[in-house]
């Protein structure tokens, strides 16, 4: 009888807690991905340690989009913004689809939507313009970089 509470304690101590997400400080940017979601695009991205497992920590995120045509030179803003980033909103999910299903440690950004550009989208949307975003993230001294394209 007294094994068989000891057996039940330790199982709901194994399943029944969260194990904490790794901590070590990233060494890379392991992916920034941006897709469209709606009438809007989504943003998140998945920090690396030096052994290339995927990690949290707390830094300063800066996201800025701009929208480029090939028949012109210049680029329009459409919206800059810094993200505060705490290790503690890192989660553990499942991305991807089907066979490529795979968990992942991941920062969500969350959703902009194009209503908050200050250009009429659908004008840019019928004359073929392409949205980039670029994505720069610091913490601690270390400094890594991202880019996107996507289509409006």
């Amino acid at each position: 009888m007294r094994y068989k509470i000891i057996l039940l304690l330790i199982i709901f101590l194994v399943f029944g807690c969260n194990p904490s997400l790794n901590s070590n400080s990233p060494d890379y940017l392991k992916q920034f991905t941006v897709y469209k979601d709606g009438d809007g695009i989504a943003i998140y991205f998945i920090l690396a340690d030096s052994s290339g497992q995927m990690t949290t920590c707390d830094g300063e995120a800066i996201i800025s989009i701009r929208a480029s045509h090939y028949d012109y030179k210049g680029e329009l803003k459409l919206y800059d913004s810094g993200y505060p980033v705490r290790k503690d909103r890192f989660i553990k999910t499942k991305v991807g689809m089907g066979p490529f299903q795979h968990e992942a440690i991941l920062y969500t950004l969350g959703r902009i939507s194009f209503r908050s550009f200050p250009y009429n989208i659908e004008s840019l949307k019928e004359k073929n313009w392409k949205g980039k975003v670029k994505f720069e993230f610091s913490s601690v001294g270390r400094f890594f970089k991202g880019e996107e394209s996507f289509y409006f």
